[in-house]
């Protein structure tokens, strides 16, 4: 609500409109926006209990998930698998599918795990990054999964075309 002091206007929480011509704009934003809060705490989703049962097995796995954690006793009270997230992009940062020729670019692969699929040409050899990779070219011939850390190439200048790239 405004005040009128010395020619400035002010706001203050404790003050009342005095001109509901001036103030009724303001006064329609506020109600729709406590509207607004009163549909959003009433529809959302209640918070996982910490009597509601845990996957044990899901939370000590290696796989992707998500934990909820209560933060005044940091136990945990709800695990959920989590989607694969793999994303692609044409800059290498981890695992990575070399460009063995201009002007293809190298190809970087990060995220949890899964699966990336597309056609990468000219393909030179690949980099596992900071991951267990395994990658694919023409004909659906398929590398083993290799350790971190690990670079393989192409012998003899031979170049593929790229089609998946599974990282884990």
């Amino acid at each position: 609500m405004a005040h009128r002091a010395a020619g400035r206007r002010y706001l203050s929480p404790v003050s009342r409109p005095t001109d509901l011509h001036e103030e009724g704009p303001l006064m329609l934003l506020r109600a729709a926006l406590l509207a607004a809060c009163v549909a959003t705490l009433t529809t959302s989703a209640a918070p996982a209990q910490a009597s509601d049962p845990i996957d044990i097995d899901l939370l000590n796995s290696d796989s992707s998930k998500v934990v909820m954690v209560d933060p005044t006793t940091g136990s945990v009270i709800n695990v959920e698998a989590q989607a694969e997230r793999i994303s692609n992009r044409n800059i290498c940062t981890d695992a990575c599918f070399y460009c063995g020729r201009v002007p293809y670019a190298n190809q970087g692969f990060c995220g949890t795990s899964g699966t990336d699929t597309g056609s990468w040409p000219a393909r030179s050899g690949y980099n596992t990054g900071r991951y267990t990779a395994r990658f694919c070219w023409d004909n659906d011939v398929c590398a083993p999964y290799l350790s971190p850390n690990t670079e393989a190439f192409c012998p003899g200048g031979a170049r593929v075309t790229g089609k998946s790239v599974t990282i884990r």
